[in-house]
């Protein structure tokens, strides 16, 4: 609820004062395997670092905001696709360099940031993004155009960033 009414917020925004905006969704690639092997307590600790890692790297007015299990989205106001495209590719960079710890939710909380037995996960992303107005003008058309780049990405190749490219071919499929 909160990311949709902020994302129909910032359109309302971009609008009024005729200025662009970009939303990036990104999921963590082949997720399950870790919470599969490593258990679920585990796996929230690696997404609430994730989350940290994210918030940290973006400016104070972007809106990061956990879209599903093991995906996000980021509001980003008055950045056009070239300026979003070029974060989406240093945020994809940042993450599959960053030392991720095997550490459970529940050590993260009470501030326990040793890894159980040193170890380190290492984690990769893909990443889709879609311009307002450029790619669609409404808040659910913005975040299908968005999906829409991240899906065709994962096809392509994990670990990538994708930009909405409308089918020229007559419809979406």
């Amino acid at each position: 609820v909160y990311f949709h009414e902020r994302l129909s917020e910032e359109i309302a925004r971009a609008k009024r004062h005729n200025q662009v905006l970009s939303l990036i969704i990104f999921d963590l690639d082949r997720f399950k395997v870790i919470n599969d092997n490593l258990g679920h307590p585990i796996g929230d600790g690696i997404i609430y670092q994730l989350a940290q890692l994210i918030r940290n790297s973006v400016r104070q007015c972007d809106v990061v905001a956990r879209y599903g299990g093991d995906e996000f989205t980021i509001i980003l106001p008055e950045t056009g696709k070239e300026a979003a495209r070029t974060l989406a590719e240093w945020l994809r960079a940042k993450v599959e360099e960053y030392p991720f710890r095997a550490i459970p939710i529940s050590e993260i909380s009470v501030g326990d940031q040793e890894a159980q037995d040193n170890r380190i996960v290492r984690l990769t992303i893909t990443l889709g993004l879609a311009t307002y107005p450029e790619h669609q003008e409404t808040r659910d058309g913005i975040i299908m155009a968005a999906d829409i780049a991240l899906c065709r990405a994962k096809h392509v190749a994990r670990n990538s960033v994708g930009v909405y490219e409308p089918n020229t071919a007559g419809g979406e499929h």
